[in-house]
């Protein structure tokens, strides 16, 4: 072993208080400023495990995951790797396969992004469908439809097969 300039060499390292250089490649300091890039497939960053594709926090209920060709940002309600029933992701497969997606018990309570629906209602840029029911912007002629029953904007209700019971008043016009 060797001292050069407070630095102790020897014929696998070099070292001084706060740095290990040694010939395996590996570093150990304190008081680090890097810049450049830095390549890692493993280990740890702040108690986030690094992995060859995946970021995942240390409780397992976050991740950020590039595997399969999906670049999603996933928060689980227990577990990011075996929690299919409880979770919200933000995710990009291609442009017709992205979005918010946040699943309860299994089921997909909302998809916001390539497909548009919360509670089963698929949301456009005018209206809120669903399976037989309709609700509109002032854009549309119907404020709100299904297939026998329609209201418009101005209060004109439209429909068939109708019972009534309470009070009926009329200001004008014929019942």
């Amino acid at each position: 072993n060797s001292t050069i300039g407070g630095f102790t060499i020897s014929q696998t390292q070099i070292s001084s208080s706060g740095l290990l250089l040694k010939s395996s490649g590996q570093i150990t300091a304190s008081a680090v400023s890097m810049s450049g890039t830095i390549t890692a497939d493993s280990g740890q960053i702040g108690g986030f495990t690094i992995e060859t594709d995946r970021i995942v926090s240390p409780n397992d209920r976050l991740e950020l995951d590039v595997e399969g060709g999906t670049n999603q940002v996933k928060v689980a309600k227990t577990s990011v790797g075996s929690d299919s029933a409880d979770y919200v992701r933000m995710y990009f497969t291609d442009t017709s396969n992205y979005g918010l997606q946040g699943y309860n018990g299994g089921n997909q309570v909302f998809h916001l992004g390539s497909t548009n629906q919360i509670a089963g209602f698929t949301i456009d840029n005018h209206s809120l469908t669903s399976t037989g029911i309709e609700i509109n912007n002032s854009t549309q002629d119907i404020f709100i439809s299904s297939s026998n029953f329609k209201v418009s904007h101005t209060g004109d209700v439209t429909a068939s097969n109708v019972d009534l019971s309470g009070k009926i008043t009329a200001t004008d016009g014929e019942i």
